[in-house]
């Protein structure tokens, strides 16, 4: 019952930033992606597997970080990829959830938030933190699950 309440709040919250998007309201869209992230790790407290919560997460948080972007707010969007970073590194690594969210989890960290920590290597302050998650996420993906990390993660 409160991961569907969650759920119907993450969509509304979602389609609102999106449509304030649409009208170049940008500091509107960030208070209901604030919101939208909010009802996103509520959802993973829930720890459903019939919910793609590591999929809505990390989808919400990359919302965020080009919100922040749009912005020109670099360390809230850097701030937000580390936090959302370090959540999914939890599921991942949580022995107590199912297989299928651990997976998840880390096709999540892969597809959404690796690319945004590239991305913010372009900011002189960011560069040498996203390298540190950037190497982490390698180190990772190999030593707890033997997959090849994502082609853009690089070791330097």
């Amino acid at each position: 019952m409160l991961a569907e309440t969650n759920l119907s709040n993450w969509r509304q919250a979602t389609k609102a930033a999106h449509q304030a998007l649409a009208h170049q309201a940008h500091t509107e869209a960030l208070q209901h992606f604030l919101t939208a992230v909010h009802e996103a790790e509520q959802l993973l407290l829930h720890r459903a597997e019939d919910l793609p919560t590591p999929r809505i997460y990390g989808f919400t948080c990359q919302c965020l970080v080009n919100c922040y972007r749009r912005l020109g707010q670099m360390e809230q969007a850097f701030s937000t990829v580390q936090r959302a970073y370090w959540r999914l590194v939890d599921i991942i690594e949580d022995p107590c959830l199912p297989e299928v969210l651990r997976r998840n989890g880390l096709a999540e960290l892969r597809h959404h938030l690796v690319p945004a920590l590239n991305f913010l290597q372009q900011w002189p302050e960011g560069v040498v933190e996203s390298q540190r998650l950037l190497n982490h996420a390698h180190t990772l993906t190999v030593r707890r699950f033997g997959v090849a990390p994502a082609p853009n993660v690089t070791r330097h």
